[in-house]
């Protein structure tokens, strides 16, 4: 296998970010509205809080 090494451009900025409903899969969100429309119930997602020791 070979691996590539790439150098990113001096003014190359890299962000990313998450939400509470993408990581943990509760609370109420502006979004729970539009989900789960066919009546299925939403449940945690990967449950960061509970499972982040692992």
């Amino acid at each position: 296998m070979s691996l590539v090494s790439e150098k990113f451009p001096d003014n190359f900025i890299l962000g990313t970010s998450t939400s509470a409903f993408q990581i943990e899969g509760a609370g109420e969100t502006e979004w729970k509205g539009f989900i789960g429309t066919d009546g299925t119930l939403l449940d945690l997602a990967i449950d960061h809080y509970s499972r982040y020791e692992e």
